[in-house]
């Protein structure tokens, strides 16, 4: 992991921050739990693995929030989740991956007007590190050498994180 040469922004949680992304995490695993729901995009692990994703999830979307300065207007959870118009602003979608080479993943359904940002979570070897690796609009995701993802369970674009924007460079002014 070489910010200077992936052009990657990364970003060290705070106690407080990692607790409210637990939490939040937490909610939204209660929520599918309740409803008999499961995750998006035909995800499919254990209850353990879902939360996981979904406090992985919650701690990608805060640091982006943070760094693009609406984390008071991050909306955690609601029970019209799917209605949002973005997961930090609206059209600001953030996918979260935990592994060191995780790709940006969309979905044909993903709408292509929205920007989606790839943050990977290095829980595992750097204690509350965040690496925001960059964004693109889904549209210029969407391509056939991108298609199809590796699981056929699951099939979606994989986008190599050379192939976005750096950082959260020139989001807030290409959303204008």
């Amino acid at each position: 992991m070489n910010p200077t040469v992936t052009g990657s922004l990364l970003y060290t949680i705070t106690e407080a921050e990692r607790e409210r992304a637990l939490r939040v995490g937490n909610e939204r695993q209660e929520f599918h739990d309740k409803r008999g729901t499961s995750n998006a995009y035909g995800f499919r692990g254990d209850r353990a693995y879902s939360l996981k994703i979904n406090q992985l999830g919650a701690l990608a979307e805060l640091v982006v929030a943070t760094l693009l300065g609406c984390e008071d207007e991050w909306v955690e959870c609601t029970d019209e989740y799917h209605a949002l118009p973005g997961d930090v602003l609206p059209r600001v979608q953030i996918r979260s991956a935990q592994k060191a080479d995780g790709r940006l993943i969309l979905h044909p359904r993903d709408k292509d007007d929205h920007a989606f940002v790839l943050c990977r979570n290095h829980m595992a070897k750097d204690e509350g590190v965040v690496e925001v690796c960059g964004w693109l609009w889904a549209d210029e995701g969407k391509r056939d050498e991108w298609w199809p993802g590796k699981n056929p369970d699951r099939p979606c674009f994989m986008v190599p994180d050379d192939r976005l924007r750096p950082g959260l460079r020139g989001l807030r002014r290409a959303l204008t």
